[in-house]
């Protein structure tokens, strides 16, 4: 399967945001009140970007990709479809 034992890269590990981040979401909505009200994509937006942040702590690889719910692959991943003589690629350089 895709993201099952046999994938190229290895086994997939689905963590629950409370194990990404070190201080919980309600306490980062308590941190931040107005956030809601002064952005359109609010206290979710941020957390979102914290947890794409907080997963170098938690993988085991020297790369390693985060895709967003609405993202679906249209073919397979490869090592060489995002590192290039040995540097990630970065949004925007593809």
């Amino acid at each position: 399967s895709a993201l099952g034992n046999d994938a190229p890269w290895g086994p997939t590990r689905v963590v629950p945001e409370s194990h990404a981040l070190l201080t919980p979401v309600d306490a980062l909505r308590d941190a931040a009140p107005n956030a809601a009200k002064r952005e359109q994509r609010g206290l979710g937006y941020r957390v979102q970007m914290l947890l794409k942040l907080a997963a170098a702590n938690l993988v085991r690889t020297e790369f390693y990709v985060t895709l967003d719910c609405d993202v679906v692959l249209a073919g397979g991943l490869k090592r060489g479809d995002l590192v290039r003589g040995g540097k990630g690629l970065v949004q925007g350089s593809m």
